[in-house]
């Protein structure tokens, strides 16, 4: 798609309550961050978390773990755009990108917010969007992880 058809089809996207996570892959430099932070601004959206997930580890996603009463908690990053956050009443895009360069662990992380939209416990709030870029691997020679198809068939791929 052309960078122009890849904007209206995220901005239908991400105007509708029905929430999907759209997957934009293509070549380095064509352009994916941008389109994101361009459409995130057309269409009004307060913030825009850009997680580089290649630099990042599973518990800068899910969070650390803490005993609280006996039991096992988790203890969610303050960035992320969840229930009961400092992020009520904002609106915005969660943006996990270079998603196929992260490590197995971080996938496994990001895995439960993609299919359940949540952070442990904790559901990701219905007014964010989230949406992974990545790019192909063998046909651009980047340095890409194979994603598992459980993980892959929760995207809905769009090639800029």
């Amino acid at each position: 798609m052309t960078i122009s058809e890849v904007k209206e089809v995220l901005r239908i996207k991400m105007s509708n309550p029905q929430h999907s996570t759209e997957f934009l892959i293509g070549f380095p430099g064509v352009g994916k961050s941008d389109i994101v932070r361009q459409v995130k601004g057309e269409l009004g959206y307060d913030h825009l978390i850009d997680l580089r997930l290649s630099q990042h580890d599973a518990t800068d996603i899910k969070g650390i773990p803490e005993t609280k009463n006996g039991q096992l908690q988790w203890i969610p990053p303050q960035f992320m755009p969840i229930e009961g956050s400092e992020w009520e009443g904002t609106s915005g895009v969660l943006f996990f990108d270079e998603i196929n360069r992260a490590q197995t662990e971080v996938l496994q992380a990001v895995f439960e917010a993609v299919y359940d939209r949540r952070i442990g416990m904790r559901k990701i709030l219905d007014s964010w969007h989230i949406i992974a870029a990545g790019n192909y691997g063998y046909e651009d020679s980047t340095d890409v992880v194979e994603m598992d198809s459980a993980l892959k068939n929760r995207f809905q791929f769009i090639e800029v």
